[in-house]
């Protein structure tokens, strides 16, 4: 399991991506996880509550969505959708995209990922007006990009030269090549 391999300061790939976004400013922050059991390091000190997923998680990663947005309370005002194997974004890369993402607001734009490139990463920011519609969306393996495809107006593709948002731990090599 690639999200409890060890990565920096003795944390898991998971627990370095929950200790980033534990200083961010948000009312809620939940981790979807296929088994609370199987994990290295207790949510809860870094302000996550967990929703466990199981495993359901194999039909895509839209299904982890769905199961992380059916504990959000429908009176908040948007989701940050955060991946557990994106350890390299730090806290201020974090509080960036959210300046982004309120400076967005401010011009009607309320879907938001980091672009560079023409390339897309993550995390995305979705307004609550699309809980509804990614509830109801089928599961696959397309993340957000549906939502982002359907409502190109409300789109702020954030570009940015961190690279942090377009770096993940997809493969061994990946992971071999973050520990040298």
């Amino acid at each position: 399991d690639k999200l409890s391999l060890l990565f920096g300061e003795g944390r898991s790939v998971l627990e370095e991506t929950a200790f980033a976004l534990s200083s961010l400013p948000v009312t809620r922050k939940i981790l979807v996880v296929r088994n609370r059991a199987a994990l290295a390091f207790d949510p809860g000190t870094h302000g996550f509550e967990t929703a466990e997923i199981g495993d359901e998680a194999s039909p895509g990663m839209h299904r982890s969505l769905r199961v992380g947005l059916a504990h959000v309370d429908s009176r908040a005002d948007a989701v940050m959708v955060c991946l557990g194997d994106q350890p390299f974004v730090r806290p201020e890369d974090y509080h960036l995209l959210l300046a982004a993402y309120e400076k967005g607001l401010r011009d009607g734009r309320d879907l938001l990922f980091p672009t560079s490139l023409g390339r897309r990463g993550n995390p995305a920011i979705l307004h609550r007006r699309y809980f509804g519609e990614s509830l109801a969306e089928p599961d696959t393996d397309r993340g957000c990009r549906y939502l982002f495809e359907r409502h190109p107006e409300k789109v702020l593709a954030w570009e940015t030269d961190m690279t942090s948002f377009f770096r993940d731990l997809d493969t061994p090599e990946d992971y071999r090549a973050c520990r040298s």
